[in-house]
This record gives structure tokens, sequence and C-alpha cells, in this order.
């Protein structure tokens, strides 16, 4: 086994060496960044804890009072960041290294037990994780040592502490893995590991856009506020605070007092590490083993539907199901949606939210409303392009199934894009009670913001549908599942981005022209809604019929 750990890290240095210039040139710029940040934490953090305990010459009274007493609740409030951070990104990463590395198969062959095929793994997840403790913690608890002028002891028994910081979460996230996968079938490890995975880059992606906004509105007061919080993370029971009073120990060379603390949290690890592999055997191995089965559903027995004078159900109904049935069954669609949302929801609403509350009496007429309606197309826009430009070419080798069924193209169109408006659609409007209350939407608006969502949407799908027909590398008649990913062209791309947007824009100018409380004649309004039906309607009808007639035809126009 150690032999086989000295191998990867072979490979792991071999990968590095015989990189393109371009990708090392990028990647030292990389490590030399990482080093700056490193040096410039451990430097604050330094000023920081010797300006404490110096006694905070020159700050407030408030502020004093505040901060006093606060070197344990910094100390564990920066392990916990830690500590929840390499939970985090261990827990996808152990879904990864675990059912979905490529040596597993010959790891499994090779004269190796179990466990130590475990073990190996565990390295590999570790070794990642890591970056939390150098870029983070280490920086931190070394500037507190320097701080409060520790002894050369200081030094190495933190080091073990900060490695602590990497080995306890990386032993919870092994466990829950092995954890689930007694309560979750083994065909579907890969997709819940791809969706945690964006999971967590969502919230990770949240946490580090609202932290930068509020750090650059802090104030001594705010601070203050923030430290308070900070005494949250001095619960007994959080391995967070005995490192932190295994460190602060260390520091003031209290030997057995830090040996104490740094035992229970060593013993907490091994326990945690013990669980894991108590179920090693069962779960690692049989879990790999059926992450690659091909899992089946037993068929039901087909009824023969009653004959009556009512027709059969619609060809187009049958498709809009299939779309809807193959999204949900898939958690990465999930997870992509709710990372769109996140994203949408920190980059877009909550700016224009800020900014309006310092605004002035223009933030209280119907601008609001407008801007949320405009904020949440715009976020059926982003769907509608990746549902759309993709629906067709996306039924990979199904496609040539699907040209066999006597189903005229225009079916085809309109089952796709009924189910694909239904599942754009429902973020939407889950997400209209967070936008308005962000937005201080009022009783009706939500009915507006509703009905905006459901009219915009099916025309924006359509147009980025007829996109990706109109302006693909390979024709329709001669698709055949193969390669689908080099199946889009620019063009596809370029308009399936432009045309839905160009759509809202067109139904925005047409709504506000109808309903805009402005000196508008009557006759105004009405031209208004009817420039609203029709680009509504005419977003709908024209890129399917366009598209239903590609499809029939077997040719469309090839884009570059």
């Amino acid at each position: 086994m150690i032999r086989l750990a000295a191998w990867k890290l072979r490979l792991l240095w071999r990968g590095y060496t015989r990189r393109p210039w371009l990708a090392a040139i990028l990647g030292s710029l990389g490590g030399l960044a990482a080093l700056g940040w490193a040096s410039l934490l451990t430097y604050g953090s330094y000023e920081l804890f010797a300006w404490m305990a110096a006694g905070m010459p020159g700050a407030s009274a408030d502020l004093a009072a505040r901060m006093a007493g606060m070197t344990l609740p910094l100390l564990a409030g920066i392990y916990l960041i830690g500590l929840v951070a390499c939970l985090f990104s261990a827990v996808g990463a152990a879904f990864l290294v675990m059912y979905s590395s490529s040596d597993l198969a010959r790891l499994f062959v090779a004269p190796l037990t179990v466990n130590q095929v475990f073990s190996l793994k565990l390295l590999e997840v570790m070794v990642p994780q890591s970056l939390w403790v150098l870029l983070l913690v280490l920086p931190v608890t070394i500037g507190f040592g320097a701080g409060y002028g520790a002894s050369w002891a200081f030094y190495p028994a933190v080091l073990y502490l900060s490695m602590l910081t990497i080995f306890l979460p990386v032993a919870v996230g092994m466990l829950l893995n092995l954890l689930a996968l007694r309560l979750i079938p083994a065909h579907r490890v890969r997709e819940i590991g791809g969706f945690i995975g964006l999971l967590f880059a969502s919230i990770a992606y949240a946490a580090t856009q609202l932290g930068a906004r509020f750090a650059g509105r802090m104030d001594p007061g705010r601070l203050a506020e923030a430290v308070g919080i900070l005494r949250l993370s001095e619960a007994e029971l959080s391995p967070a605070w005995w490192l932190a009073q295994a460190t602060y120990a260390a520091a003031r060379d209290y030997a057995g007092v830090a040996l104490g603390w740094s035992l229970l949290a060593t013993a907490a690890s091994l326990l945690v590490l013990a669980g894991a592999f108590g179920l090693v055997r069962e779960a690692f191995y049989g879990g790999w083993a059926g992450s690659g089965e091909v899992w089946r559903r037993r068929r039901r027995r087909a009824t023969r539907a009653p004959a009556g004078p009512l027709p059969r159900r619609s060809p187009m109904l049958a498709i809009a199901r299939k779309e809807m049935r193959i999204f949900v069954r898939d958690p990465q669609n999930w997870a992509g949606s709710f990372h769109l949302i996140v994203f949408v929801v920190i980059g877009m609403i909550m700016p224009v939210a800020m900014a309006g509350s310092r605004a002035g009496g223009w933030w209280e007429g119907p601008l609001r409303l407008y801007l949320t309606m405009g904020i949440l197309c715009l976020v059926h826009a982003t769907l509608a392009f990746l549902m759309g430009t993709r629906m067709l070419f996306g039924e990979g080798q199904a496609w040539v199934l699907m040209r066999s069924a006597p189903l005229a193209g225009l079916d085809i169109v309109g089952g796709k894009v009924l189910g694909a408006s239904v599942l754009a659609i429902a973020p939407g409007i889950l997400l209209i009670p967070a936008t308005g209350l962000v937005m201080q939407a009022r009783g009706w608006d939500y009915l507006a913001l509703a009905g905006a969502v459901v009219f915009a949407t099916p025309g924006m799908v359509t147009l980025a549908l007829a996109a990706g027909a109109l302006f693909s590398r390979v024709g329709l008649s001669q698709y055949s599942g193969d390669q689908t990913q080099q199946t889009m062209s620019g063009w596809s791309l370029l308009a399936g981005v432009l045309l839905p947007v160009v759509h809202l824009g067109l139904l925005g100018g047409a709504a506000i022209l109808a309903t805009a409380p402005l000196d508008i004649p009557a006759w105004g309004r009405a031209l208004g809604l009817v420039l609203l039906a029709v680009f509504g309607l005419g977003g709908v009808a024209l890129p399917a019929l366009l598209a239903g007639a590609l499809i029939d035809a077997g040719e469309p126009a090839h884009g570059s």
C-alpha cells in the first residue's frame, strides 16, 4: 500500500511537470497568488491578535467591550469555517474518488484488501482538502501564535491541529458516503454525486459573493456585531471549540491542557474513521460494483385501451410527458436548476434590491414591478437556452427511433416545447414568493409576476429550439445520435441566446406600452395589447412551424 501511495504521488508530480507550458504558467501564477494570500492572511492575523493582546489600544469603549474575551471564539470560528469547508468539498470528492475513479477496477483485482483500497482512496480525498488548511486555518493560527508571542513548540502543535482540521471532516465525509449507500440505490450513486457537487458549488458561490459584498460595507459597528455572532462557535461539543482550546493552551505553554484537547479531537476523528471501516466492505465494494449496473424497472403488464368514440391520446402530449419524466428522474438536472437560481438571486436580484433600498421615490413606483418581471423572465431565458438549443439533438441514439415513428415534425416540436415550458416555468413559480419579498412586491404584483413568467416562457423555449434546429452542423436527416455535443454550431448557440432575449424585450416593450402609468392615449394602449398578443403567440407559432417543417424536410440549413 505504501508503494501504491508513492506511485500515486509520482503520477501527480509527473502530471504537473509534463503539462503544456501555458498550463504550467497559469498554475505557477495561481501558486504565487495563493502564497500571497496566505502571507497576507498571516500578517493580518498577527496584527489583529497582537492588537488584542496589547489591550486593543485606540479602540472605542463599545468595540473594546465587545471584543473582550473574543480570542477563543475567533479561533473557534476559523476552525469551524475550515471544518465546514472541508466537509462540503470532501463529501462531493469522496463520491467521485470512491465510485467514479478509473483505477478502481485495477485496484480491486490487485492483491489488496478492501480496507487497503479504502485507505488509499482516503488519502486521495485528503490531499486536495489540504488547500483549506494551507490557505485559511494555518495562516490564521500562525499569526495568532506570533501575535501572542508563543514559543517554538507552538508551531509543531498547531501544524498537527491543522491536520486534524482535514482528517476529521474527510472521515465524516467518507462515513456519510458509506451510510448513503445503505439508503440510496447503487445505480443512482454517480447521479447523486453530481447533484451534491453542484449543490455545494452553489452554496460556495453564494457564500463568496455575499461575503465579499458584506465585507465591502463593513464598519467598526458591524464588525463588532459579526464578532458577537462568533460566540455561537463556543459549543463545548464542537470539534472547532476543542481545536481552539488546544491552540490557545499551546500558545500559553499549557502543555497538559493542549494535549488533552488534542487527544479529544483525535479520538473523535478515529471513532468516525472506525465506523467508516466497519461499513467499508459491504458499502464501498458493493456500491462500486452496483454503480455501473443498468437498473431496469419491472415492466407492468400491458393493458388494452378500451375501445370507444374518444380519440387516442395525442402524440404531442406523450412526448411532453416523456421530456418531463426524463428531467425529473435525473438529479443533476435539479442541481443545475438550483445552481442557476442561486446564481440569478445572488447576481441579479439582490444587487437590484440593495440599490432600490437606497434609491429615491422611483423605487416605490411601477419600475420596481417591471424590474422584477424582467429578472424573473431572464431566469427563464437562460433555462430556455439550456433546454431548447439541445432539445432535438439531446435525444441521442433515440432520435432514430423517434423519426421512425409515424410522427409529424410539428408533433415532435410541440411536445418538446410543451414539456420544456412546464419544466422551465416550475422554478420561476417557486422563485416568485422569495423574489417578491426581496423586491418588496405587493398583493396583486405576485399574480402579475406569475402571468409574465407563464406568458413569456413558451416563446423563448420555442425560439431556442428553432435556433438549434436551423443552425446545426449536422442535418436532421443525417443525425444518428453520435457526437451530440459536436452538432451545435456557434451560430446555433448565439441565436439560442439572442433570440429569446430579443423576444423578451419585445414582450416587455409591448407590456409597458399597454400598462405603464404614463400619458399614453387609448389607441396606444390598444396597440400595446395587440403587439403583446402578436409577439406572444407569434413567438411560439412561427418558430414551431419552421422547426417542424425542417424536421419533415429532414435537412435544415447548415451553420458554420
